[in-house]
């Protein structure tokens, strides 16, 4: 169980670092539009 937690973890966090990058360039592409 904890080596499935681990290996969780290790692709969960890259992933949601990745999409917090897009969230805050989608939120910077948009201010620029205005």
């Amino acid at each position: 169980m904890s080596v499935d937690d681990f290996e969780f973890r290790s692709s969960t966090v890259p992933a949601s670092g990745a999409m917090a990058l897009i969230g805050l360039s989608g939120l910077v592409a948009t201010h620029r539009r205005r």
